[in-house]
C-alpha cells in the first residue's frame, strides 16, 4: 500500500472515530474498569507457541505470561508500554507511548517472544553422489555350430568398443543459513503518540512510534480495533488490525547484509510494508482468582519481509491454552 494511501486510510479512521456519537463512561460496576492508583499483576500459565518465520528458527515456546498494569492520574503502564495521558475523555483519550519493538522476538531463542502474546540451524551442505553405473555393454561372444550349422554361417552380434565413461556430474553446493553467523538484531524501543477511542463493547487505537535509541531510525504505525463479546460465563474478544513499517525498521531486521551472509543471498529492503493481523481469545471466570483462558493470533507477513532469503514463512502464528491467575 502506498504511504499516501495508508495516510488517507488513517486519516479517515480519525474522523469517523472523532465523530461517533455515543459516549460511554465506565460504569463504577464494570469488570474491566481499572481503579486509579492501584497495581495489578496476574500470570498467564500454560502451553503456547509462536511460530518462527526464520529460515532455520526454532518455534518459541510460551509457558509463563505475567501481566502487569498501573494507571494513575497521567502516567500508566500495560505490561511492556509505559504512557503519560495528554487528554482522557469518557469516549477517547490521547496519550504519549514508549514501547518495544517484537521483531527482534525472532532471532533469540529466548526473550521478550516467550513472555508475551504481543508480536510487534545446523549445516546441511549437499553433497552429489559420485557413483556411476557401468552400462557397458558385453563383449561379443562364439557361437559355437550345431545341428549341420557351420559356425561361419551364424551371425554373431556386433562387437561393442570400450564404453565412454559419463561425464561426472558437477554439483555445486547449497548454501544453508546460519542463524549464528548473522549479526545481532537488538532489542529498541519506539516512543510516540497514541490515540484510543472508546466504544460501548469495542475499543479502537492507533499508534504513530519513532524508534528512539538510535538502533535503525525507522518508524511504525500500529492500527487495531477489538470487539468483545460476553455468552454466559464465557468471555470472547475478536481483534483485527495492521501495523505499517518503515524501510529502515524492515532492513535492519530482515535484510541480508554483506558480510553476514553469502553474497548470493544479500538482499536489500527497498520498501515499507503492512502487516495486517486477526486475534481470537476465550476467557472464562472459575472463581475470584483464576480463570481459563486460550488465545490464537494471526498475522500475515508484508511482502518485503516474505521476500527476504532469512525468511521461509509468510506468517506467524501464536497459540495459547492455559489458566490465569490474579493476585
Amino acid at each position: 500500500m502506498p504511504m499516501r494511501a495508508l495516510k488517507t486510510a488513517v486519516a479517515g479512521v480519525l474522523c469517523w472515530l472523532m465523530l461517533a456519537q455515543q459516549a460511554n463512561a465506565c460504569p463504577q460496576d464494570e469488570t474491566e474498569c481499572v481503579e486509579v492508583g492501584r497495581w495489578d499483576l496476574s500470570v498467564a500459565i500454560g502451553a503456547g507457541v509462536r511460530t518462527n518465520p526464520i529460515a532455520g528458527g526454532d518455534n518459541l515456546p510460551i509457558v509463563i505470561i505475567p501481566n502487569l498494569t498501573y494507571y494513575g492520574k497521567r502516567f500508566y503502564l500495560e505490561n511492556y508500554t509505559l504512557g503519560y495521558s495528554l487528554v482522557e475523555q469518557p469516549i477517547y483519550s490521547v496519550n504519549l507511548v514508549l514501547t518495544p519493538s517484537y521483531d527482534q522476538i525472532y532471532f533469540q531463542k529466548w526473550g521478550l517472544g516467550n513472555i508475551s502474546f504481543d508480536s510487534g540451524a545446523g549445516d546441511s551442505t549437499a553433497f552429489a553422489s559420485e557413483g556411476i553405473i557401468n552400462n557397458t555393454p558385453a563383449e561379443g561372444m562364439d557361437v559355437l555350430a550345431s545341428d549341420g550349422v557351420e559356425a561361419d554361417d551364424v551371425q554373431r552380434p556386433p562387437v561393442a568398443g570400450p564404453a565412454t565413461p559419463a561425464e561426472p556430474k558437477v554439483v555445486e553446493p547449497v548454501y544453508t543459513l546460519d542463524l549464528a553467523e548473522l549479526d545481532k538484531r537488538k532489542q529498541t524501543g519506539l516512543g510516540g503518540a497514541e490515540f484510543t477511542y472508546f466504544g460501548e463493547k469495542w475499543v479502537a487505537s492507533l499508534n504513530v512510534l519513532q524508534e528512539v535509541l538510535n538502533v535503525h531510525g525507522g518508524q511504525e504505525v500500529r492500527l487495531a480495533a477489538s470487539q468483545n463479546f460476553t455468552a454466559g460465563k464465557s468471555r470472547y474478544q475478536f481483534a483485527t488490525g495492521l501495523t505499517w513499517q518503515s524501510v529502515d525498521l524492515l532492513d535492519y531486521y530482515f535484510g541480508a547484509h554483506e558480510g553476514e551472509v553469502d553474497e548470493s543471498m544479500e538482499y536489500e529492503i527497498r520498501e515499507s510494508g503492512i502487516t495486517p493481523f486477526v486475534r481470537l481469545s476465550w476467557s472464562r471466570e472459575l472463581n475470584e482468582h483464576w480463570r481459563l483462558l486460550a488465545s490464537v493470533h494471526h498475522k500475515r507477513l508484508a511482502d518485503a519481509i516474505v521476500d527476504s532469503p532469512l525468511v521461509e514463512e509468510s506468517s506467524v502464528t501464536t497459540v495459547f491454552i492455559g489458566g490465569v491467575y490474579h493476585f
